[in-house]
C-alpha cells in the first residue's frame, strides 16, 4: 500500500468513481460532479486551496483523506484549521487498516503544512474510530434543531396525507401558544427592518465588513467569514442560497444565510449560519420571522439548523418553536500545533459552530 499526494491531473477520474462507490446517494445530487469537486478543492482563494492525500494499492486509488484550509482567529491568534472532509475507502478494501493508516499519514503532512488544528464533523459512526485512533478528540455535539411549519410531505410520504389538514392545524395552535409571550412585546419590534438578499446582491454589501467585526469579538473561536470567503462558499455548484438580514436605524445588526434542500425526501430550509449582534429578544425575534416567512416562500415545511446547545440558546431557538432532534453532528477535532491550548479549543461555549464551518450544504 503506498500513500502520497493526490495529484488530480492524473487521477480525478478515479476519485469521482471512489466518491460514487462510497457515497452512492451522490448520484442524486451535484455533489458528485467534476464541477463540483473543481470548486470545493481548487476555488477558494488561499496560497494552497486544498490538501489532498491518497492511498494506492499497486496502481488503484482505494483511499482518499482532504482538508480545506479554513482561516479561524482562536483566542485572539490567527490559526489555519484544515476540516477534513471526503475521506474515503473503496468498499473492497475496507477492514484492512487503510482508514487509519491514510489518516495518519495525512494528519503528519498537513502538520509540516503548518495546520494548526484539523476539525470534522461526522454523522456516521463507523468512522469515528478511525479518527480515534490517529489522535482526534470529540469535544461536543452539535445536535439538529427543527421548526415545524407544516407536515404535508411526511404524512404523504407514510402514506397518511389526508391527516395533513388536522395535523397542520395542531401544529398552528403549536405556534400560537408559542407566540403569545411576544404579543405582549409587539411594540419593541418597532424600527427593525428584515431584508432579503440573492448572494451576489449580498456580496457587494459595503456594511458587511463593519458587522462582521463587531459580531466575531464576541466568541474567542471563529471562523474568518469575511466577504472573499463568503464569495466561495456561497458559489456551490446547484445550490442556492439566500442572505435574511434585520437593520436598525440603518445599521446592519442580524444576519441569516439559507438554502433550501430535502432531508429523507421532505423539503427544508437550512440555515448555514446565523449571526446576531444582540441577544435581545425583538431583533432575534424579527431574525426568526424573517426565517419562518423564508420558509414559506420556498415552499419548505421545516427550518433546521445545526449548532451547539450553548449556541442554540443565544440564538433564542426553543422560545422560537425550534425542538432538538435525535439526529446531529459532533465536533471532532486534533490539535496538531502544540502551542495552542487543547482545552480552550475543546470548550463548547467558545464557539458558535454552524453548517458554514463545515464542508456540507
Amino acid at each position: 500500500m503506498h500513500y502520497r499526494d493526490f495529484e488530480a491531473s492524473q487521477h480525478l477520474s478515479e476519485q469521482r468513481q471512489l466518491f460514487s462507490d462510497c457515497f452512492p446517494e451522490s448520484h442524486l445530487a451535484s455533489i458528485g460532479s467534476t464541477e463540483h469537486y473543481q470548486w470545493k478543492f481548487r476555488g477558494l482563494n488561499a496560497t494552497r486551496p486544498s490538501y489532498e492525500y491518497a492511498a494506492f494499492d499497486e496502481t488503484r486509488l482505494v483511499g482518499y483523506y482532504a482538508a480545506l484550509p479554513y482561516r479561524y482567529r482562536i483566542n485572539g491568534k490567527k490559526v489555519l484549521c484544515g476540516v477534513v472532509c471526503d475521506v474515503m475507502t473503496h468498499s473492497s478494501s475496507r477492514g484492512k487498516g487503510i482508514f487509519t493508516a491514510l489518516g495518519r499519514h495525512s494528519l503528519n503532512q498537513l502538520q509540516a503544512e503548518g495546520i494548526g488544528f484539523v476539525s470534522g464533523y461526522p454523522i456516521r459512526p463507523e468512522v469515528l474510530p478511525g479518527h480515534l485512533k490517529v489522535g482526534w478528540k470529540v469535544a461536543f455535539s452539535l445536535p439538529l434543531y427543527i421548526k415545524v411549519l407544516r407536515v404535508n410531505s411526511a404524512l404523504k410520504k407514510a402514506g397518511l396525507e389526508g391527516f395533513a389538514p388536522f395535523c397542520n392545524g395542531l401544529v398552528m395552535g403549536v405556534r400560537l401558544v408559542q407566540s403569545i409571550p411576544a404579543l405582549f412585546r409587539r411594540k419593541d419590534s418597532d424600527g427593525f427592518e428584515t431584508r432579503v438578499f440573492e448572494v451576489e446582491e449580498f456580496l457587494g454589501l459595503s456594511e458587511y465588513d463593519a458587522f462582521f467585526s463587531r459580531w466575531s469579538a464576541q466568541f474567542q473561536n471563529v471562523l474568518q467569514k469575511d466577504l472573499e470567503f463568503l464569495k466561495w462558499r456561497l458559489r456551490a455548484p446547484g445550490a442556492a442560497y439566500r442572505v435574511l438580514t434585520v437593520w436598525s436605524e440603518g445599521s446592519l445588526i442580524a444576519v441569516s444565510i439559507v438554502r433550501k434542500v430535502e432531508f429523507n425526501s421532505l423539503p427544508c430550509l437550512a440555515v448555514l449560519d446565523l449571526m446576531s449582534l444582540t441577544q435581545e429578544a425583538a431583533p432575534l425575534r424579527a431574525l426568526h420571522g424573517a426565517l419562518e416567512q423564508e420558509c414559506i416562500v420556498q415552499g419548505a415545511e421545516t427550518i433546521a439548523v445545526m449548532m451547539s446547545r450553548t449556541s442554540a440558546r443565544r440564538a433564542g431557538l426553543r422560545a422560537h418553536g425550534f425542538i432538538r432532534s435525535p439526529k446531529g453532528f459532533k465536533l471532532i477535532l486534533n490539535r496538531l500545533d502544540s502551542a495552542l491550548n487543547l482545552d480552550q479549543l475543546m470548550e463548547e461555549k467558545n464557539w458558535n459552530l454552524m453548517w458554514i464551518d463545515s464542508d456540507d450544504l
